[in-house]
């Protein structure tokens, strides 16, 4: 179901703004979320990301394609984005 909306934001987002390949799309999600999702798809591998990697990852994503702050990454900053609010 989750993958349905998705996939449905997806399409409008393209459709709506003229999404080129090489553009960024950054769902927001709070970490506690992606969390406490992770066991739903039941990947082992997934297990050995705690809290704080989720934490740290989304501090990262905010940095870079938020607050731009991120300067190892000053090419990617001029590639356009689109920051969708995840659930």
């Amino acid at each position: 179901m989750e993958t349905d909306v998705f996939d449905q934001i997806i399409q409008n987002l393209c459709k709506a703004y003229q999404y080129n390949s090489g553009d960024i799309i950054y769902v927001r999600t709070d970490p506690e979320v992606c969390f406490n999702r992770r066991a739903e798809p039941a990947r082992p591998h997934e297990d050995e990301w705690d809290s704080t990697w989720w934490h740290t990852l989304y501090k990262v994503h905010e940095e870079w394609l938020i607050k731009n702050e991120c300067n190892a990454w000053t090419k990617a900053n001029a590639i356009p984005r689109f920051v969708v609010e995840g659930m």
